[in-house]
Order: C-alpha cells, then sequence, then structure tokens
C-alpha cells in the first residue's frame, strides 16, 4: 500500500500545479465570462418570465373553462397541478440562475483556486501521512493497515472535489473561449464589410457642378431669358457611364430653346416642377463637360430656385441648387 500512498502524494502534487495553471489562463477571460453571464441572465430571466406568463394564461383559461361547467372539485385539482407546474418551472430557472452567475466565480482566487487547493494540500499532508504510517510499527490492538487506509480514502476523496473543481472551472473558460470566438470572428466579418464599403466608396465615381460666368443669387428682371452653362468634371473614379443631368425649374419658369418638356410628379420633392435633361453616354477624368441652355423668367417677382440634378451608374445622385431673384 506504500507505493499507492506515494503515487497519491505527487497526484496531489501535479494536481496543485495544474491548478495554478488554470488560473493563470482563466484570470485572462475574467472580464469576458462576467460579460457573457450578464447575457445569459438577462436572457433565462426573460425566459423565464415568458414561460410563467404562458402558464398563468394556462391557468386562468382553465378556471374560466371550469366555471363554465361548475366544477369546483376538479377546478382545484386543475389550479394545484397548473400551480405546481410553475413553481418547478420557478425553480428551474432560479437553478439555471444560480449556475450563470456563479459561472465567473470559478474563474477567480476565491473560487478557483482557494478550494481545490485547500483540498490539495490536505490530500498532501493526509496522503503523505498515511504513508508515513505505513512505515512504522503502530502499538495498536488493531491491524497496521487500517488507519492509513481510513487516511488515504480522505486524502483521495479531497483530490476527487478538487478535480471536479478544476473541472468546472474548464467547463467555463472553454464556453467563454467558444463564445470569445465567435465574438472575434463576428467582429471581423463586420470589419471586412466595413472595410469593404469604405473601399466600395471610394472607387465611387463623383462628378464636380459648377455653373460658368455667372454669380449667384442671379438676378433676372421679370420675362427675360439668360443662357447659362453648366460645367461638369468627373473628380473621382476611372469613368462615369450612362449620366444624366436634369435641370428642374419652378412651374413659371419656361424654356426658350426647347419645344416640349416634362414636368415631374406630384409626390417629388419639387411637384409638378418642369424639366429638362441632357445625357452623356461616358465621361472620364482630364475632361471637361458642359451643357448649355435657356432659361426664361417669370412675370412675377420673388426668390426662385434653380436646380441641378445628376445621375449616373454607380454613382450617389447629386445635386446643385441655387437662387435666381426677379426684380
Amino acid at each position: 500500500m506504500g507505493v499507492i500512498y506515494q503515487l497519491t502524494f505527487f497526484l496531489a502534487l501535479g494536481l496543485l500545479a495544474i491548478v495554478v495553471t488554470v488560473f493563470v489562463f482563466a484570470i485572462s477571460l475574467l472580464g469576458r465570462a462576467i460579460e457573457v453571464a450578464a447575457k445569459e441572465q438577462e436572457k433565462t430571466t426573460k425566459d423565464q418570465k415568458d414561460a410563467i406568463e404562458i402558464e398563468i394564461a394556462e391557468i386562468l383559461k382553465q378556471i374560466s373553462s371550469l366555471q363554465k361547467k361548475k366544477s369546483i372539485g376538479k377546478e382545484l385539482q386543475e389550479l394545484e397541478k397548473s400551480l405546481k407546474k410553475l413553481r418547478k418551472q420557478d425553480e428551474k430557472f432560479a437553478r439555471k440562475l444560480g449556475r450563470i452567475v456563479k459561472a465567473p466565480e470559478l474563474l477567480t482566487v476565491k473560487g478557483g483556486v482557494v478550494p481545490p487547493a485547500s483540498y490539495l494540500l490536505g490530500a498532501l499532508i493526509l496522503s503523505g501521512g498515511a504513508w508515513y504510517l505505513a512505515n512504522i510499527q503502530l502499538p495498536l490492538t488493531i491491524p497496521a493497515w487500517i488507519i492509513p487506509t481510513v487516511i488515504w480514502l480522505v486524502a483521495f476523496a479531497g483530490i476527487g472535489y478538487s478535480i471536479f473543481r478544476i473541472y468546472q472551472s474548464l467547463k467555463v473558460i472553454e464556453s467563454v473561449a467558444i463564445t470569445s470566438e465567435e465574438a472575434a470572428l463576428k467582429r471581423t466579418v463586420e470589419a471586412f464589410k466595413m472595410a469593404e464599403k469604405e473601399l466600395e466608396e471610394e472607387r465611387r465615381p463623383e462628378v464636380t457642378l459648377r455653373i460658368l460666368s455667372v454669380s449667384f443669387p442671379l438676378t433676372l428682371q421679370p420675362d427675360s431669358e439668360k443662357e447659362l452653362t453648366l460645367e461638369m468634371r468627373l473628380q473621382r473614379g476611372d469613368y462615369l457611364e450612362n449620366m444624366e443631368v436634369f435641370l428642374i425649374v419652378p412651374p413659371d419658369f419656361s424654356f426658350p430653346s426647347v419645344k416640349s418638356f416634362r414636368k415631374l410628379p406630384s409626390d417629388h420633392l419639387y411637384p409638378r416642377f418642369p424639366y429638362i435633361s441632357h445625357k452623356f453616354e461616358r465621361i472620364v477624368p482630364g475632361m471637361i463637360y458642359t451643357w448649355t441652355y435657356k432659361i426664361k423668367s417669370p412675370t412675377i417677382p420673388g426668390k426662385y430656385p434653380l436646380i441641378h440634378s445628376i445621375v449616373g451608374q454607380g454613382m450617389k445622385a447629386k445635386e446643385l441648387k441655387k437662387e435666381i431673384i426677379v426684380k
């Protein structure tokens, strides 16, 4: 038996080293474990609330049904049965919440080191004592092997409990590590999507608009014509295809050089405003593109908007809004 006592002694010593190693690794996950526990507690509490509400609704339904049947005895039996289920459900969730709340404690000194280390130290002392007693002659009437064996059994039980505590800590570490990996993967995917979106935004074509040879607000006389030239340049992007420029004016304006024009729909931002447009099949950087047109002012003095809107394949719609004063 002396060999077994020796093995038990060294087993306890080895496990003591493992406890310290597990703690050093676990302490780095403590913050994440607390976060995970808080989220699980919130989810479990919600589940408990929903379960209780379902049970209460079922009880009320049974009461209503039994009242219609005027069955008092059966009503009490059903209520007791339902309430018993509800209590069991409460106890189940209470135990689950207790485990969730205590889980991070298994990664601390108090919960993850002190209990298993204390039992392992006790096992070291007891197995060492059993080892010593097995090698001496005891002046007792009982057989010499009984006392060392009893001491060894107590030491072995302490080792078993310590292994159980180490296992609990490792389970928490596993749970937190898996959750952390999932969170890290999710953050990586989100970062990749954001970078992809930013890259796409950087490559998106962008056009600058400028009206040449005039300053705004532009002053016009009533019922007068004015020729304007819009300049466009591709500021960003390799090229832009199917670009269309829209000139939008208030309903009292007109286009003298255009025989017919259309009006925007009534649900548009500028309802029933007349407009004309001009298309460019393809524009490239380093080139200047212009569009010259004429507008005719209304007879009524006032302040009016002059709107240029531009759309193209792969670009965000852009608007240039200026003011015209008729007086």
